[in-house]
């Protein structure tokens, strides 16, 4: 009873969090000085933003591609690019229990049947790797970001101890199914040109998102080196894992803000930055939205009954 009562509060509070720290970045600033400096962007700087946002799914769909063929599991590229953008899509404009992980190992378990096992630990795998690329580039971010780093970790820390809460339910549960996964998965980490391969992939495609950033940066008269923009949603990135909101709905916002006004920025240019980069993902998230409609018949219904054995994730850039 007490369990349950703690989970329903963490869902709650994942959903009224959000609200409340958009809320305070939207009175901390003046919207007449915002308008301007998004209109007078060059009209070029958003689609490009967002075709480097694409470029680096596609590449995550490279990766994803490589580790099923090493089990043997051949599937068409594309398909396995519409389960990448559905996936997007379902965690940035469906914020229920069915996270876009989940999306994916639906769509390659319905596929390959006889190795569902297999199949779905896969996205576990992909997901790892695109971690470790992240982390890879954590430290010199670190390095970078060293003036603003703690107030950052402040808010990392603040938010720590309401996720070890509302993750307790799940953590016997959790431990029983890193197991089952790393005998599946062994054979992926294990492989020193699988490992070398699929981080060299990672880091190539999250420069992408970094590329995308900084065009955004770039465009509202920012002054930052591409090497800032990597550090800044290097760590913003990490801040928004904590699961205390919906895909990091306001924690990536409002830890964009901090780190931008510390490098600098005028408050308006930074929420136009957080704000702008947010909606350059749910632009291209929009493309798993037609591939859903077009492609993707039954797949939320398997993801549902999927939840049901794997607590749902978040999908991040």
């Amino acid at each position: 009873m007490k369990n349950d009562l703690l989970k329903k509060s963490f869902q709650v509070l994942r959903f009224v969090l959000p609200v409340v720290l958009i809320s305070w970045l939207v009175t901390k600033v003046d919207w007449q000085g915002v308008i301007p400096l998004v209109s007078e962007m060059d009209w070029w700087i958003i689609p490009l933003a967002a075709a480097c946002y694409l470029i680096a799914h596609i590449i995550f769909t490279v990766r994803w591609r490589y580790l099923l063929r090493i089990k043997n599991i051949y599937m068409p590229f594309l398909r396995l690019l519409g389960y990448m953008l559905i996936s997007i899509f379902v965690s940035n404009f469906l914020p229920t229990t069915i996270g876009g992980d989940l999306v994916k190992m639906a769509g390659v378990a319905r596929d390959v049947k006889e190795r569902r096992g297999i199949a779905t630990a896969s996205v576990v795998a992909d997901r790892l790797y695109n971690l470790a690329g992240m982390v890879v580039l954590l430290l010199p971010s670190l390095a970078i970001m060293a003036s603003p780093l703690g107030q950052t970790m402040e808010i990392g820390r603040d938010s720590g101890s309401l996720a070890m809460a509302g993750l307790m339910p799940w953590r016997t549960m959790a431990t029983e199914k890193i197991a089952r996964v790393w005998n599946s998965a062994r054979e992926w980490f294990t492989s020193p040109t699988c490992v070398l391969y699929s981080l060299g992939l990672s880091i190539l495609s999250v420069s992408f998102n970094f590329a995308a950033f900084w065009l955004v940066l770039s465009g509202l008269g920012i002054d930052a080196s591409f090497w800032e923009a990597m550090a800044i949603a290097n760590l913003a990135y990490f801040i928004s894992l904590v699961p205390v909101a919906i895909n990091g709905w306001g924690l990536q916002e409002g830890s964009i803000t901090i780190m931008l006004t510390q490098l600098g920025a005028g408050a308006e240019q930074a929420v136009a930055a957080a704000f702008l980069i947010r909606m350059v993902t749910l632009s291209v998230s929009l493309l798993g939205g037609v591939w859903l409609l077009v492609d993707g018949k039954g797949l939320l219904s398997l993801a549902r009954e999927t939840s049901v054995d794997h607590p749902a994730g978040e999908q991040k850039p």
